[in-house]
């Protein structure tokens, strides 16, 4: 099974309404702190504009398992744009570590929000329609923690999908998207588009309204 990449662009436009134009206004608004931010500080993707790298590769992998599930017989009830959407905004509060300084972007070791606190204030702010399996899924996609209980299922479908897709972007390929060579077709690193703000910006143009 041979898989294209999709890029961002790709990737937003199978957000569904209503939620559609509120993450594409979340990402244009922090365009800025999006372009810098790393996957992480120093575990994955940990080089600047990582951030989007991370959320593009996971996501393309989270699509392939919903591809696959569907050939091998399961009718998941999520569809690609839930995948797409919790794949998006499952690491946004990382980019509140990122703080304007003179002419650029620096890292902040302990920002005056907490990233759970920033994340909450962007669904608000963007009027974000979530549904449950949505939230669970953006709750859940980094395990269940100490919400693990014996007595029942914590993590749905769609938080198990993304989840997978999340940690196998984080452990298994922490370096990829390579940049000489990748071996998934069409990656690329956003490092090396020449004005990834005015990239970010351009998103715009997905808008519904």
């Amino acid at each position: 099974m041979i898989l294209e990449s999709s890029n961002l662009y790709e990737i937003v436009s199978l957000v569904e309404a209503p939620n559609k134009d509120p993450v594409i206004d979340a990402y244009i608004q922090n365009a800025e702190r999006i372009a810098v931010t790393p996957g992480s500080k120093t575990k994955h993707q940990a080089w600047k504009g990582g951030y989007l790298d991370h959320v593009v590769y996971a996501t393309n992998y989270a699509l392939a398992l919903h591809k696959l599930d569907k050939e091998i017989g399961f009718n998941p009830d999520h569809t690609k744009g839930d995948i797409a959407l919790v794949m998006l905004l499952h690491d946004f509060g990382k980019i509140v570590r990122y703080k304007k300084v003179n002419d650029g972007w620096e890292y902040v070791e302990n920002p005056d929000v907490t990233e759970r606190e920033f994340f909450e204030s962007v669904i608000q702010e963007h009027n974000f329609k979530l549904t449950k399996e949505q939230k669970n899924a953006l709750e859940f996609i980094h395990g269940e923690g100490t919400k693990h209980t014996p007595e029942g299922r914590v993590m749905r479908p769609l938080a198990v999908v993304c989840h997978n897709a999340d940690i196998w972007s984080a452990r298994a390929h922490p370096d990829n998207p390579l940049l000489v060579k990748d071996p998934w077709r069409g990656v690329r690193r956003h490092s090396e588009i020449p004005d990834l703000v005015k990239y970010l910006k351009e998103l715009k143009g997905l808008k519904s309204s």
